[in-house]
């Protein structure tokens, strides 16, 4: 076989994990699935609200979660 470039730049190198690469990809995967249903439920309580998430600037953002994070029950 042909030695090329990436052979020379394997070489020595410990290849990862295959259960640790797909374990890491399901982790981000879920990160994302995680944050998007977040945002979704901002959105949800900023309408209850009279508010438009999607028009909110991100200081506006940040200051409706501050708000609701601090609010007392």
């Amino acid at each position: 076989m042909k030695k090329t470039k990436i052979h020379a730049e394997l070489k020595g190198r410990e290849l990862p994990d295959p259960a640790e690469v797909i374990r890491q990809g399901r982790e981000e995967r879920d990160v994302q699935l995680f944050m998007a249903q977040g945002e979704e439920r901002l959105r949800q309580i900023a309408s209850q609200r009279g508010l438009n998430w999607d028009e909110m600037s991100e200081d506006k953002r940040d200051q409706f979660i501050d708000n609701l994070l601090h609010e007392k029950p």
